[in-house]
């Protein structure tokens, strides 16, 4: 009957010590099974939320370290963007740059590259739009004659509107009513 006890009692040491190690823990030391029956217990759990942690002392900061002299501190800087070559350009020097480019020919108005230099240019500038270049830059560029308006095109004139043209179309047709009146017949 001892002899029972003692293997019984061997076997369920070996059983409590394998059961023990079973399971990942995940670099905490806990088995799943014990984070989980920690958690039930802390969801069942009646004492206050922050009970078990004790709160976080916080302390103020110290107040900013001043020299003891402050008539030997350096005046701040003036104006970094005259001085310092790496700073951007404003965007009054980049439309100055830009338009002495035009006017020097190395540049043709009708020719811009990007939208920072028609933004710069402002609103009348782009392609197609603007004044002609006095020389051609490229060798793809028209020659000025070319650009230049002739005296009997009327400016500033822009003429019927789509729809206007359409409805005319219509009506040369023969189609009838078009718009609201094909749908209002006493209009």
């Amino acid at each position: 009957m001892i002899k029972n006890v003692v293997k019984t009692g061997v076997v369920v040491a070996v059983a409590a010590s394998v059961a023990g190690c079973m399971g990942p823990t995940y670099g905490t030391g806990k088995t799943s099974g014990a984070h989980l029956m920690d958690d039930l217990g802390g969801a069942l759990s009646l004492a206050p939320a922050g009970h078990k942690k004790a709160g976080i002392q916080y302390t103020p900061r110290p107040d900013i370290v001043k020299p003891a002299d402050t008539s030997s501190l350096p005046t701040p800087q003036q104006k970094i963007a005259d001085t310092s070559a790496e700073w951007p350009e404003s965007p009054e020097q980049k439309r100055q740059r830009i338009l002495a480019d035009i006017e020097s020919g190395k540049r043709s108005a009708n020719f811009v590259t990007n939208r920072a230099d028609a933004d710069a240019l402002g609103s009348s500038a782009g392609p197609g739009r603007g004044s002609t270049g006095r020389s051609r830059v490229y060798l793809t560029d028209p020659p000025a004659e070319y650009n230049q308006p002739a005296e009997t095109a009327v400016a500033g004139e822009l003429g019927e509107s789509e729809a206007t043209k359409e409805r005319a179309r219509k009506k040369a047709q023969g189609k009838g009513k078009t718009g609201l009146g094909r749908l209002i017949p006493w209009l």
